[in-house]
């Protein structure tokens, strides 16, 4: 599964710094897809990330 594929890469990325992810999955919402817990957390965009893909 494609979207599976993305997930695990886009994890394994995040996971590099176990603190910020663990904030950022704790402040993601469902309505914003996590989109402003990426930024504040990461200072990304989520769909920046799927770019190069």
């Amino acid at each position: 599964m494609l979207s599976g594929d993305l997930a695990r890469m886009l994890v394994s990325q995040f996971s590099a710094n176990w603190d910020r992810f663990k904030q950022f999955t704790l402040k993601a919402d469902m309505s914003d897809a996590g989109q402003s817990s990426a930024l504040g957390r990461f200072g990304i965009d989520l769909a920046q990330q799927y770019v190069p893909f």
